[in-house]
């Protein structure tokens, strides 16, 4: 491969840096107006991938006037997509902290990225064609090298955007800016280019302040917002309405100021298990729970709350409250709550785990066994474990029934004894002693009396109800309903929690999503695709689009189950996912550009390939099944995994397109399809159904298809 022109590799580095950026910048949009779901990074990135190749595919007028012409249209649409993405939620009527699942709004999100992807596609495109002295192929590795280097830039300064206090909205507009002063300084005007950078810096300083506030208006109207922040666990933000204080965390209402019947639940059930609680740990800090837990006056409450910026709005929106943080009797511990727990010197009588229903990875993580099982090394004998979820008074709808048994059948392979108390708040009590949970409401009536504790909505009636003999009866239906358990590694949750949500909104979805759990039903989308591989290899695409497809969906599949994974263990992929997509992509520019120094590349070249794929995926196999690992080691352990995925992923496209030689633009298309339905099928159904290591397997399994069908072609290489 001859050099690339100065000007050609800018250009291919700011369009890898621009895609990079913007990629991160909508999904952070898009995943903090609707709960965080990660479910909604398969829906983006697949409408991404194809409409990135669709518009390479239909580029059809080379030359640089009008690849001057894209870069300024990708520039003017990414701020289009950026502001449609912020405003979402209004558009579609969805009023402040109405929870919705991935699958309702999943395709918007897709749909949402096609006119600017159509554009960094022809842009890719316009600019292959720009190269002259090189074959088709090695025209199309070199732009692909080095626009895949500008994605390791866009992804590294992503993550130290969002590391610092800078709006997403100056972060945007930035970029924007950049699209037209890369035209300016292509088209010989260097001076618009610093006239344009004055404006950049002005507009962070001023015009973008008053934008952001403009548009934070609009999107939640009656009410004042005071302060929003993007932080690497997601967006915090803090409203106030008629005097009542909110905090949301990725569209979800996590704590109101006068919620006194929320907060006394939070505690009292929990507390009055014990007969003297002195040391408890609460994850998540607010002042109505710590107001109800100092009420009891041996308590000494350790407070673990993992984003700071949280304990900021709180002090800043309910002062009064807040002042309970500097309680002599409570500690608060700034940090990742299962980290805490797992290094915990102290062992607690009560542990409350106050997460949301499991609807993304970054919830579910408070709703594993994994995590059951921390909680119950953190406790002292006799202690207890309390958490929560959504139910109904007297009566609930299969699907909620079904995310009850998953949470109470996981809770069930923890610990000895668990209790469901059946309320509008659905109470799991869990212990190692059956005593610690068999109080009734009589009992639990005693026990607040005893305390000397008084409650302001907590009365008599409350406690009895809950042990009312038609809910008991629902209770126990719901202990014998067989279901799968929830883990890290398989969450199951998830989709349980999906399908619950769906059916506020459409039946479609739920009954699709009930479909897709049966085990025929995956076991033939896994034999659909297969085929597929077999009659593309014998179509006048040939064994390389077999490869191609099979490449580009299989190392997707790969970097999906560790973005996931990573989220399932750390649950900082918001903050993260910038350079973790952009240690896959340094990784691909590597295998690409070891592929043009290869003189000759034949079948013989791809087998190796494809083979060192499977043994790689099964590698990936084996770490996620052991703990063995310094937990100091394992965030690493991720980067490395998304650069040996990006290698190999890189490697096997490049071999591909030299052995096909003439049919670079056919393979590239068949490699984007393929990562799309990589994506959509890991993301949203097998990982939450069948687990990360039979999704690996399943991946390793196609590769290993691939390579059994390459053996048909003669193993000698071809030369370019």
């Amino acid at each position: 491969m001859r050099r690339i022109k100065p000007a050609l590799v800018l250009s291919a580095l700011f369009l890898g840096l621009s895609s990079s950026l913007a990629q991160v910048l909508l999904l952070r949009e898009v995943m903090s107006a609707f709960g965080g779901h990660e479910g909604l990074y398969a829906f983006l990135m697949a409408g991404w991938l194809l409409a990135t190749g669709v518009g390479a595919a239909l580029h059809l007028r080379p030359g640089r006037a009008w690849t001057l012409r894209i870069l300024v249209g990708t520039g003017v649409l990414f701020l289009a997509s950026f502001f449609a993405a912020r405003m979402l939620r209004v558009w579609i009527g969805l009023p402040a902290g109405m929870v919705v699942d991935a699958f309702s709004v999943g395709p918007l999100a897709g749909l949402l990225v096609v006119p600017l992807c159509l554009g960094y596609g022809a842009l890719f495109s316009a600019l292959v064609s720009w190269v002259k002295e090189d074959s088709a192929a090695e025209r199309g590795i070199g732009i692909y090298v080095w626009e895949a280097l500008g994605f390791v830039a866009g992804g590294a300064g992503a993550t130290l955007f969002f590391l610092c206090p800078i709006p997403a909205l100056a972060i945007a507009c930035a970029l924007a800016l950049g699209h037209f002063a890369l035209f300016f300084f292509f088209i010989g005007r260097p001076a618009l280019v610093f006239v344009l950078l004055g404006v950049s810096g002005f507009s962070g300083l001023f015009l973008v302040t008053r934008a952001d506030q403009a548009l934070w208006k609009r999107q939640w109207p009656g009410m004042s917002a005071v302060r929003v922040e993007d932080t690497v666990y997601g967006r915090v933000m803090g409203v106030i309405r008629h005097g009542q204080a909110n905090l949301f965390e990725d569209g979800h209402l996590s704590y109101s100021s006068g919620d006194f019947l929320g907060s006394e639940e939070t505690v009292h059930y929990g507390f009055l298990t014990q007969g003297h609680p002195r040391q408890v740990l609460i994850v998540g800090c607010d002042g109505g729970v710590l107001t109800e837990a100092l009420k009891y006056p041996e308590v000494l409450v350790d407070c673990v709350e993992q984003d700071p910026e949280r304990l900021v709005l709180l002090r800043a929106l309910i002062p009064s409250e807040a002042i309970l943080l500097d309680h002599d009797r409570v500690r608060v511990i700034k940090g990742e709550a299962r980290r805490h727990i797992r290094g915990a010197l102290r062992r607690y009588d009560v542990i409350v785990s106050r997460a949301p229903d499991p609807l993304s990875l970054s919830l579910n993580r408070y709703f594993t066994r994994e995590y059951f099982e921390e909680a119950r090394r953190a406790l002292r004998p006799g202690g207890v474990f309390v958490t929560f979820a959504s139910g109904g008074e007297n009566a609930i709808n299969p699907e909620a029934e079904a995310l009850l048994a998953t949470l109470e059948v996981t809770l069930q392979d923890v610990f000895p004894a668990v209790r469901l108390l059946w309320g509008e708040r659905m109470v799991f009590l869990a212990a190692e002693d059956p005593a610690q949970v068999s109080l009734d409401g009589e009992g639990l009536l005693s026990a607040l009396h005893a305390h000397g504790v008084s409650t302001r909505f907590l009365e008599p009636y409350a406690f009895l109800g809950r042990f009312d003999p038609i809910r008991m009866r629902l209770a126990e239906r719901i202990a014998q309903r067989p279901a799968a358990l929830n883990t890290d590694a398989r969450p199951y949750a998830v989709i349980r929690a999906a399908v619950f949500v769906s059916t506020r909104f459409s039946s479609v979805v739920g009954r699709v999503l009930a479909l897709a759990e049966r085990p025929l039903v995956v076991a033939l989308a896994i034999l659909l695709v297969g085929a597929g591989i077999l009659v593309l290899a014998f179509s006048p695409a040939g064994v390389p689009g077999a490869v191609a497809v099979t490449c580009g969906m299989t190392q997707m599949m790969a970097q999906v189950s560790i973005l996931l994974y990573f989220q399932s263990l750390f649950g900082v992929l918001f903050g993260w996912i910038g350079a973790l997509n952009g240690t896959f992509m340094l990784g691909a520019a590597l295998g690409a550009a070891s592929v043009s120094f290869q003189r000759e590349v034949g079948f013989l070249d791809l087998r190796r390939i494809q083979l060192l794929a499977v043994l790689f995926l099964v590698s990936l196999i084996i770490l996620s099944q052991g703990t063995f690992f310094d937990e100091r080691l394992t965030g690493p352990l991720f980067f490395l995994a998304s650069l040996i995925a990006g290698v190999i992923g890189g490697r096997q496209f490049g071999m591909t397109v030299r052995t096909a030689r003439k049919r670079a633009g056919i393979l590239y298309g068949l490699d984007v399809a393929g990562a799309a339905l990589g994506v959509l099928l890991c993301g949203l159904f097998f990982i939450p159904l069948i687990g990360l290591a039979a999704t690996l397997l399943i991946a390793a399994m196609l590769n290993f298809l691939v390579w059994a069908v390459s053996l048909s072609q003669p193993a000698n290489p071809s030369s370019e």
